[in-house]
């Protein structure tokens, strides 16, 4: 079993590549000084972890390492030999601007988020479509160059019919077995935060994460409703007129809990 700081490690890599794609609409000088936040990071992580920064790749292995980070396949050979034989000094930042703005690069990236966003859905059998229709809905956000607070807000605050909007799938698949497994995958996926230890006691490994603040983000959805729509396997997520969620500290009984961050 990993230790409890292994996945917080994980998950604040997940943001830092998260973080990169933004450079590719950046201004030149603000890509050169978020690059420089991102080295800082990696090294101090490396210095901490007591290893040494890797030597500079040389131009082939930087080409099929980015094309593989960046849009999840090899380059072709021609682009390859091409990029080798050029000699403009800025052909690396080039390649990056280049394969981030392909529509490779956001169904790719689309990928990889629906891996983590929908845990419950697997990408074969009767979730298979909902699945696709997600990814595609990333895939679109992404190439759109959607602020990440926009797509944060239609992942966790939508309602209507996840066949028309499958934003909404985010909902269903976490949100089937209430409010609780809900706000431990928002506070993962979004806060970077493991909190699911703190829905029954308070957390063994930060002072600051009672099993209260569990509780009071899980009260956020408290009125989430999946309804069926009359169509197998379909629902519709509403919110509820009235609805709480309870929660009941150490030798006290349960009682409603406000939404709290």
């Amino acid at each position: 079993m990993s230790h409890p700081r292994t996945g917080e490690w994980r998950l604040a890599s997940w943001s830092l590549l998260l973080g990169l794609l933004a450079l590719s609409s950046a201004r030149a000088e603000e890509a050169q000084d978020a690059a420089a936040a991102v080295d800082a990071v990696v090294e101090e992580r490396l210095a901490g972890a007591g290893l040494a920064v890797a030597p500079l790749c040389d131009d082939a292995a930087f080409c099929r390492r980015a094309s593989l980070d960046l849009v999840g396949d090899l380059p072709a050979p021609e682009r390859l030999r091409a990029f080798v034989a050029d000699r403009d000094p800025r052909k690396r930042a080039r390649l990056v601007g280049e394969l981030l703005a392909s529509p490779a690069s956001a169904r790719a990236w689309a990928e990889r988020l629906c891996e983590r966003l929908l845990g419950g859905l697997a990408p074969e059998g009767p979730t298979r479509y909902a699945r696709e229709a997600f990814a595609g809905w990333l895939a679109r956000a992404l190439a759109e160059d959607r602020s990440w607070d926009a797509l944060a807000a239609r992942l966790v605050a939508g309602e209507g019919d996840p066949g028309r909007r499958p934003e909404l799938y985010y909902l269903v698949d976490h949100g089937a077995q209430g409010p609780a497994p809900l706000a431990g995958a928002v506070a993962r996926h979004f806060l970077g935060l493991r909190l699911d230890c703190a829905r029954c006691h308070d957390h063994p490994f930060s002072e600051e994460r009672p099993q209260a603040q569990f509780h009071g983000l899980a009260a956020f959805f408290a009125r989430l409703r999946l309804r069926p729509t009359g169509i197998p396997g379909r629902v519709r997520v509403v919110e509820a007129p009235v609805g709480e969620h309870r929660f009941a500290p150490p030798g006290e009984p349960a009682h409603p809990v406000a939404p709290a961050a």
